[in-house]
């Protein structure tokens, strides 16, 4: 049976920040999702 990758998402206005950290992450063996700036529909 295949192992399931968690997912996780990174928002931030900065290009390299996101890159950065959707890389590092996926290294890890995490799938990201990258979205830049403040998500409308995300309440933090």
């Amino acid at each position: 049976m295949a192992e399931v990758k968690k997912k996780i998402l990174v928002i931030d206005d900065d290009d390299d920040i996101r890159l950065f950290v959707s890389t590092r992450l996926e290294r890890a063996g995490y799938n990201t999702v990258v979205a830049a700036g403040r998500c409308p529909t995300c309440r933090f």
